[in-house]
């Protein structure tokens, strides 16, 4: 974790020094994946998230886009509702199939830190959960005009995480899921 905000911090400078910099933001529709899917976090139904991001063209055919990502989901059924608030921060780099960045097709890779909090209430106990890690993103999009593109991308974390939780009334053992989602995401820039 410490190696992935060293490099966060290293492409700041890049992102304010860089001489072609587009500042955008995105609206995405994520599906949760696996872990996430079950109806007892996220369920299946497509969820909202939004962001800021800047384009910092490193000529070539490839960018740097540092971005923020913020999801949001609630799930309820009969004994359990949940809430999910996941944020992001990182980088990705896209690599364009042409020359020039902004024109055509492009893969992306990248990395982010991840804040994700988790809320429960199950059967009157609530539960809160704060989880932080590292994930990686993966996929493609297309330019359509120099100021909006589209993206199909994967995200997802490492291994969940095992939490003993006590109540005065009982103690149980809850397993927190990994964060993966697909998301299909707008991309607007000025």
């Amino acid at each position: 974790m410490q190696l992935f905000k060293s490099l966060l911090w290293l492409a700041l400078p890049a992102c304010l020094t860089a001489q072609e910099v587009q500042w955008g933001c995105q609206i995405s529709a994520i599906r949760p994946l696996q872990d996430l899917a079950d109806p007892e976090w996220m369920g299946t139904s497509i969820k909202p998230g939004g962001g800021l991001h800047a384009l910092v063209d490193l000529d070539g055919g490839m960018a740097l886009v540092p971005r923020l990502d913020y999801y949001y989901s609630s799930n309820a059924t009969a004994n359990l509702k949940t809430r999910a608030d996941i944020t992001t921060l990182g980088f990705d780099v896209n690599i364009f199939t042409g020359d020039h960045v902004g024109e055509g097709l492009y893969f992306l890779v990248g990395g982010a830190y991840c804040r994700t909090h988790f809320h429960q209430q199950v059967s009157g106990v609530q539960l809160d959960e704060w989880e932080q890690k590292a994930y990686l993103a993966t996929g493609a999009g297309w330019q359509l005009d120099p100021h909006i593109s589209l993206e199909l991308r994967y995200s997802g974390t490492s291994a969940m995480n095992l939490e003993t939780y006590s109540t005065s009334r009982k103690a149980f053992v809850r397993a927190f899921p990994v964060t993966q989602m697909l998301a299909l995401t707008l991309m607007l820039r000025l």
